[in-house]
């Protein structure tokens, strides 16, 4: 609460007047504890167990030893539960949150597929693991359980002008802190691991891009299954898509996420979540990332007004 003009009357707007959590982390090679900067908004979604799940970020870059960090530290990204009643700090430190691994392959981040057990624990947290990789873009709530966050890094390329970036996305379980099943279509499989997005260079800003329902998948017909003598389309003719995997498996689709072939890992009541990156290039980038649908409205922008 910073609405007094004196800045020793500056304090929590909690009841208590103390922080429900502060997010800490330790210097690179060092035991030095350092408070992590939260610039982004708190999402709030409702818990199964009652109360909020409190879901954010950590980062900045602000002042010029933000970027690259001239005393690097890892941030964090944090899910954590904040149930009905309560008007004290939830926890302190990391050890009621469950840790959340990950990994890199193929172009994609990785995150352990592992459950968080609230009767004993308070949430979860994910390190981010490159070098100054910093949240500094709001997270974008995805119905009531799904949550999307695009974080910068430098990768260490200069013009002179300026130091270029590296942005993964992760799409995120809310609850859980997992990421997302089949929400990266064509993702390498990794035991115990699943993929959580992508990255992508320069981009300078993330918003949403509209939600949309996944069509049925059409009929299709497999050479050898019981009625089936041939193909929908034989490879080679125009707008036919086989399956990489089984090239007898084919149908007509003039755009394969809109017409689904029946061989992408997507379930029922399938929706597709847009994303749009500024780019530092000038351009705009869409990140399309699969989940189940909700219900209602999912997202809405105004993106234009007469004035």
């Amino acid at each position: 609460d910073v609405s007094s003009s004196t800045a020793s009357n500056w304090k929590v707007a909690t009841t208590g007047n103390v922080p429900l959590y502060q997010a800490k982390s330790v210097l690179t090679g060092s035991t030095t504890i350092v408070v992590q900067p939260i610039t982004t908004v708190v999402q709030p979604f409702p818990h199964p167990n009652g109360g909020y799940q409190l879901v954010f970020g950590t980062g900045k870059s602000l002042e010029t030893n933000d970027y690259p960090m001239s005393a690097p530290y890892a941030n964090s990204i944090y899910g954590i539960h904040d149930k009905f009643g309560n008007t004290t700090t939830i926890t302190v430190g990391l050890t009621d949150l469950v840790a959340k691994t990950t990994t890199f392959a193929s172009g994609s981040r990785y995150i352990i597929d592992s459950t968080v057990d609230y009767a004993v624990k308070k949430g979860w947290y994910i390190n981010l693991s490159i070098s100054s990789e910093s949240l500094v873009f709001n997270p974008l709530a995805q119905g009531t359980g799904r949550i999307f966050f695009k974080s910068i890094a430098p990768d260490g390329v200069s013009d002179g002008c300026r130091i270029d970036s590296m942005s993964p996305d992760m799409t995120l379980n809310v609850i859980s802190g997992s990421a997302i099943g089949d929400a990266v279509i064509g993702a390498t499989r990794i035991p115990g691991y699943t993929a959580s997005g992508t990255t992508s260079n320069n981009s300078f800003e993330v918003g949403r891009g509209g939600v949309y329902r996944v069509p049925t998948p059409p009929s299709s017909c497999i050479v050898g299954s019981a009625g089936c003598s041939s193909p929908l389309c034989t490879a080679g003719d125009p707008n036919c898509v086989c399956n990489p995997a089984a090239a007898s498996e084919c149908v007509y689709c003039l755009d394969e996420t809109t017409c689904n072939p029946p061989w992408l890992p997507k379930s029922a009541n399938q929706c597709a979540y847009r994303q749009l990156s500024a780019l530092g290039t000038g351009g705009v980038e869409t990140t399309i990332r699969y989940g189940n649908c909700s219900d209602g409205r999912l997202s809405w922008r105004e993106i234009l007004r007469n004035r």
